[in-house]
């Protein structure tokens, strides 16, 4: 079958499959936007390599939808999807606990025999290794949760690709099914990586979350 153009689509039939591009086409949007924010952030350099290989993927992911939406006669959209997330998430009850253990801290500090606390409490610097202090705390947690953030995004736009190639040979605009495809390939592959690679960042970070359990020690490296 030859691949079907604009010009041999029915006008609605043209202004749906660029409207459903144009869907796929923000939410790699957002996802450039969160990939770019994960390299910054991962702790774990091999997360960190995969991270990079798959922000050029989607770049290219995007220059391919942006490319066919324009031969269908579209304009590109440079609108941001929201992804999909899950909430509440451990991050958030750790911070929330951490909250609680300082202000019960800092109600004890704020007696008249705590005095001395209460002023180096106060004090910019003593702040400044707090923060510090619980963000190290937090970081290895962070990672975990960002990691099973990224594999929810990532089937999703594996369902989002799969859906839209269905709705490509609906309306025959079989010109797109070779972006959709690759696209769908590229998030397939992403996805797996992230669910067969989570033994070995529990193996990397998981001492860290015990401790910030209080559960034992960080072993000696």
């Amino acid at each position: 079958m030859s691949a079907s153009s604009a010009a041999e689509l029915t006008p609605n039939a043209n202004q749906k499959i660029v409207q459903y591009l144009n869907d796929a086409l923000a939410m790699e949007n957002a996802s450039e936007e969160r990939l770019e924010s994960r390299l910054h952030e991962s702790i774990v350099e091999d997360t960190r390599i995969q991270l990079q290989n798959h922000l050029e993927e989607t770049r290219n992911q995007k220059d391919r939808l942006k490319q066919i939406i324009a031969s269908h006669g579209g304009e590109p959209t440079v609108t941001k999807a929201e992804l999909p997330m899950l909430k509440p998430n451990t991050i958030d009850l750790v911070r929330s606990d951490l909250t609680s253990r300082s202000s019960s801290s800092s109600t004890a500090s704020n007696s008249p025999s705590n005095a001395e606390s209460t002023q180096s409490q106060a004090n910019p610097s003593v702040k400044s290794i707090v923060k510090e202090t619980d963000d190290v705390r937090l970081a290895p947690e962070k990672e975990l949760i960002q990691t099973e953030r990224d594999a929810i995004i990532e089937h999703a736009e594996v369902v989002k690709y799969k859906m839209l190639m269905e709705i490509a040979i609906k309306v025959g605009a079989m010109d797109a099914i070779p972006v959709i495809a690759q696209n769908l390939k590229e998030e397939e592959q992403m996805a797996n990586w992230i669910i067969v690679n989570t033994p070995n960042l529990l193996r990397r970070i998981w001492a860290q979350i015990e401790v910030s359990a209080g559960a034992r020690t960080v072993p000696e490296a």
